[in-house]
């Protein structure tokens, strides 16, 4: 994939290319650091680590777009293929979109969304019958197609005190990867991904029950993202609201991120309120869903 773009008749010509040599890479991950402002000794790729070459399975259906000023990077988008547990069951295939960054000094020139067109196009052409991203420039997105999609809700975890107590472990363990692939909705995850779903460094992990067999597990915040929030969550049903319990006295304010279906098959009674899960754009209006929902760990 190679283009040539000019945003300006002033400035020289931009080459849109794959973000794939070491020279590259290493600029994305800079760039993403920088767009997103963040401290010295902190890095997106730590929080969004399915981007992360390190952590990008073989054979991963996955592409890095950029567009270059000569050899400098200055602006991308990264887009890989998923499989998305639907609402009846069935499995889609899904665009998951993110890494959306553009230099200080480039910006304004349409470079973003000449990559993230460039981006779905790819999407097309691998038969995704969905396009999801999350991100604050909804005018630049609802101009490429993408309009809020999904319901999402919070519950404050101050409601599950007086609920009994359990043992709680922290950290993370190859243990609950499984019960990460049984989820009963978001993105299909297979052994491949543990490798990035590990790699996560600012996700507060708790769970219940034996060592190499955990019963019930919460995650919570992930870095730039989700702060305050339990977004990974699941197990049995006794231990995993007692588990809530213990979270709350440990990080007080802290919420129950889910849909409204989720809640329910729980038998946590969701706010009526609620707000998008997400940006999505339909690329196939005969098998794109009509809800979903995505947990923490989809996000990118």
């Amino acid at each position: 994939m190679e283009a040539h773009v000019n945003p300006n008749e002033a400035d020289r010509p931009l080459k849109i290319d794959m973000i794939r040599n070491d020279a590259a890479l290493k600029q994305f991950s800079t760039l993403l650091d920088k767009a997103f402002c963040l401290p010295a000794g902190s890095h997106y790729l730590d929080d969004f680590p399915v981007w992360d070459e390190r952590c990008i399975p073989s054979g991963a259906d996955l592409l890095k777009i950029g567009a270059f000023d000569g050899d400098l990077l200055v602006s991308s988008v990264a887009i890989r293929m998923a499989e998305l547990k639907d609402l009846t069951g069935g499995i889609v295939p899904v665009a998951i979109v993110g890494a959306v960054a553009t230099d200080e000094a480039w910006r304004g020139r349409g470079l973003a969304s000449k990559t993230v067109s460039l981006a779905l196009e790819w999407a097309v052409g691998k038969r995704a019958a969905l396009a999801v991203l999350w991100g604050s420039e909804h005018s630049l997105y609802g101009k490429l197609g993408f309009l809020l999609r999904g319901k999402q809700v919070r519950v404050p975890l101050a409601g599950f005190q007086g609920l009994g107590s359990v043992a709680v472990q922290t950290g993370w363990t190859d243990a609950l990867f499984p019960l990460l692939k049984a989820r009963p909705q978001g993105l299909r995850l297979r052994e491949a991904d543990l490798a990035w779903v590990r790699a996560h460094k600012n996700v507060k992990w708790f769970w219940t029950g034996d060592p190499g067999k955990p019963n019930a597990y919460a995650a919570l915040g992930k870095g730039i993202d989700l702060a305050g929030m339990i977004h990974e969550w699941g197990g049995a049903r006794k231990e995993l609201v007692q588990l809530f319990a213990a979270i709350e006295r440990e990080h007080p304010g802290s919420e129950l991120l889910g849909s409204p279906t989720l809640m329910s098959e729980q038998g946590i009674l969701p706010p009526e309120s609620s707000e998008p899960l997400c940006l999505a754009k339909v690329l196939e209006p005969g098998r794109a869903p009509q809800d979903f929902w995505l947990w923490g760990l989809d996000s990118a």
